[in-house]
């Protein structure tokens, strides 16, 4: 039984007006592993031609605490810098970042927003020092904020929005995906 398939199945239909997408996608990692992203989205926006985005989809239980967070964190990292190796995508290139979904849109301290139900028992900065971590990596998270009474997807790296379903990609995007910044302690980009 494919218990994520709803959760790829959502994922999808919240990024259709921004991203060509596909599940399943066979990558090979920077290491030589064969692995598979839940979901490969392809931006249409043509600015952005040559970058692909991984996402892992998880349905995360009421005991989400830190383990999960970094074991999930660990193996989108996997996908940051694979080649798209699926006979599907014969030009898709490399993966430019990777996403989490869904993941804690955590608020900052102070703010009268509730935070996150994907967090439990006082864990969020925790989770939030490990995304903000994972920024180097070019890890982030997929989630839905509010906006009145509307939910929109939001790509974040870091503290930084890179892409809404409402307007597209941001500045940020572009000099987080496209600027040529060099991932980790290692010279890929």
């Amino acid at each position: 039984m494919d218990i994520e398939r709803l959760v790829r199945d959502k994922l999808i239909s919240l990024l259709q007006n921004g991203f060509d997408c596909t599940q399943e996608v066979q990558l090979r990692t920077v290491s030589g592993h064969n692995v598979r992203c839940d979901v490969l989205g392809i931006p249409r926006n043509e600015e952005f031609s040559g970058c692909c985005l991984a996402f892992e989809c998880k349905r995360p239980s009421q005991e989400w605490h830190y383990a999960p967070w970094s074991r999930a964190i660990k193996q989108a990292s996997d996908n940051v810098g694979a080649d798209v190796t699926d006979q599907r995508f014969p030009d898709a290139g490399t993966v430019t970042a990777a996403f989490l979904f869904p993941a804690p849109m955590i608020v900052p301290r102070g703010s009268t927003q509730q935070a996150n139900d994907l967090i439990r028992d006082g864990f969020e900065e925790a989770v939030a020092g490990m995304f903000h971590l994972a920024l180097m990596f070019r890890v982030g998270k997929a989630g839905t904020t509010s906006l009145g009474k509307e939910r929109q997807l939001s790509l974040v790296l870091g503290p930084n929005e890179i892409w809404n379903a409402r307007n597209g990609f941001t500045k940020n995007g572009y000099d987080l995906l496209l600027s040529g910044r060099p991932i980790g302690s290692s010279n890929r980009k």
